[in-house]
């Protein structure tokens, strides 16, 4: 069943600015150096105005939890795919999508991004789901709270790349 996930960031600018910022090359590349010097990122603008983002990064074993250490084997490699539709009105709408190798993992959600006040709200929810015996619960609730780190970070970062531009 796995757990769910729910978050939310504003943005003091309009839903296109916001969305032209997190459909834009240069913030995914610099996301990605501010993460690893190991990560990879595939970006793919799409005729419908849409993007795809895929980023996959190798995480040591010996940076994960010892309950974690003790249900992979080797490293893992974290692969995520972002996918936004094209701006529609003053409303656009993603996927993402995770998994990892050496665990089995997939993580689900669908963003929105939408006027509210003067500026936009972007929310995420989805479901994270470890297959793990006893111990999947539990990884489950550090995944989701990863991702709810992750948001919150790249917001930031958004909003210091919008302000910039």
């Amino acid at each position: 069943m796995g757990r769910k996930f729910d978050f939310t960031e504003d943005f003091d600018v309009t839903p296109e600015r916001a969305h032209a910022a997190l459909t834009d090359d240069a913030l995914w590349d610099r996301r990605t150096k501010e993460v690893s010097d190991h990560a990879s990122v595939e970006y793919t603008h799409r005729p419908d105005g849409g993007f795809d983002v895929v980023i996959s990064e190798g995480v040591g074993a010996s940076v994960l939890p010892g309950f974690v250490r003790k249900v992979i084997r080797g490293d893992l490699v974290i692969t995520r795919k972002d996918s936004w539709g094209p701006l529609r009105g003053d409303r656009a709408s993603g996927t993402l999508e995770g998994g990892s190798t050496g665990l089995t993992s997939k993580v689900r959600g669908t963003f929105e991004l939408v006027p509210h006040g003067t500026g936009s709200r972007l929310t995420l929810k989805g479901t994270a789901e470890v297959k793990v015996p006893f111990v999947g619960g539990k990884i489950e609730g550090m995944v989701t709270e990863m991702i709810g780190k992750m948001v919150h970070s790249e917001s930031k970062q958004a909003r210091e790349y919008l302000a910039e531009i």
